[in-house]
């Protein structure tokens, strides 16, 4: 094998490793993002952690924040939970560094 074989392998590699950190970031992301939204619904902990998993379960394909942004908003209104907008992408901000964090083993 050559070296510039060698180099394409590891680029590849190092891709994959790249788009496996960020799937779990997002996700982390996203389930932080649906524990913050459930409790400011007023669930328990236990009514938060499974809309939790269900936030992240159908919202997956989310990769970009304004469709995220969206679609948290959109929970907070149909539960009659008024936060300015600031609030809500702040809290997507602060769940990313959280998630990158804890992915990472930044803790």
């Amino acid at each position: 094998m050559s070296a510039m074989d060698d180099r394409e392998k590891a680029f590849e590699k190092r891709s994959a490793v790249n788009a496996e950190l960020r799937f779990k970031v997002e996700s982390l992301r996203h389930k932080l993002c649906g524990q913050w939204c459930a409790q400011l619904m007023g669930y328990d902990a236990e009514a938060s952690q499974r809309f939790a998993q269900n936030f992240v379960a159908q919202n997956v394909a989310i990769d970009d924040d304004e469709s995220l942004f969206t679609v948290l908003r959109g929970s907070l209104i149909r539960a009659h939970v008024e936060i300015p907008d600031h609030r809500i992408r702040q809290k997507m901000v602060e769940a990313r560094a959280q998630a990158r964090d804890e992915v990472l083993g930044k803790e």
